[in-house]
């Protein structure tokens, strides 16, 4: 299921190209990020986007999807090559799908 809303939310984000490198399951920090939009111009704002989807056979629910999300992002820095880049303004969202339902965090 994650990788539907991975390319349903990829396709919306393409018409930012010509501001943003759009990148989609690339590594960074300790892993593989699900998006990045690394800015063309390093003083605008990044944003790397972590996309989960609950495992109902695990007993997980949308919630737990959107912890695990934001403690992934936390974990494993997938700002780090950003920060290489001299991007210093980041913006990491943790986003929670499953059917209609939408949860979404900023995670500092």
């Amino acid at each position: 299921p994650e990788s539907f809303y991975h390319a349903f939310i990829l396709g919306l984000l393409v018409w930012l190209e010509p501001r943003y490198h759009i990148r989609s399951n690339r590594e960074s920090g300790k892993g593989r990020f699900d998006i990045s939009l690394t800015p063309k111009d390093t003083l605008q704002k990044g944003i790397i986007i972590e996309i989960k989807s609950p495992y109902l056979e695990k007993g997980k629910n949308l919630q737990d999807a959107l912890k695990d999300a934001a403690e992934q992002l936390k974990v494993r820095n997938y700002a780090h090559e950003m920060r290489q880049q001299g991007i210093s303004d980041i913006l990491q969202v943790a986003v929670a799908v499953q059917g209609k339902e939408l949860l979404v965090v900023e995670v500092e």
